[in-house]
């Protein structure tokens, strides 16, 4: 699979993009994760999977670690019979900061 950056320079990432396979194979699940940078590197987070928590020295480490994580999810839930998230990478989000007066 291939990552795809949102926006280079930034800590944000997206895993693969939703795209038609040829040859009738199915398409690929794509889950949005977002990097926060820490004192190690960078934490992963993936809204698709809130119970997941993974980290790793640099971006790629991170999102190697992400996917790693999401595909034993995946693979936990099939085992289980459980429901998978619906796949998100493909929804567009926005991120705004809000200033909170401190004596407030």
């Amino acid at each position: 699979m291939t990552y795809h950056y949102r926006q280079p320079g930034r800590e944000r990432a997206e895993i693969g993009r939703r795209a038609k396979n040829p040859g009738g194979m199915a398409d690929p699940l794509v889950y949005r994760v977002f990097l926060e940078p820490d004192d190690d590197g960078y934490r992963a987070i993936i809204p698709a999977f809130p119970r997941v928590f993974t980290c790793g020295d640099s971006i790629d480490d991170a999102l190697r670690m992400a996917k790693d994580a999401i595909e034993l999810e995946i693979s936990v839930a099939r085992d289980r019979g459980d429901d998978l998230p619906d796949p998100d990478g493909d929804i567009e989000f926005r991120t705004e900061r809000v200033v909170i007066d401190s004596a407030a």
